[in-house]
């Protein structure tokens, strides 16, 4: 197991290690899929995400701030639909 990195910056180590020879097509279908994935997740999926990931309230609003950054980058540079979560008023 692979000390905690970013999910993509492994995933490109792991190619690199492995001698693939087009990290391009590999990396564009996890994409794709990572899009699949986006357009498809809702409000409820996020706050379960955030229950199961900290107990702490102050992580957690950290957190919530942070990942409705992305998803607001999803949206605007990525065209992808983002489910309700993006425009719901902050938890608290």
């Amino acid at each position: 197991m692979r000390p905690r990195v970013y999910f993509l910056t492994s995933y490109l180590e792991y190619l690199l290690e492995r001698g693939r020879g087009s990290e391009e097509a590999a990396v564009g279908d996890a994409s794709r899929f990572c899009r699949y994935l986006l357009a498809r997740v809702r409000e409820s999926d996020i706050e379960e995400f955030l229950r199961q990931t900290t107990d702490n309230a102050e992580y957690r609003k950290r957190l919530r701030r942070s990942i409705r950054r992305f998803l607001r980058f999803v949206h605007d540079e990525l065209g992808l639909p983002t489910g309700t979560f993006n425009d719901s008023p902050p938890h608290r």
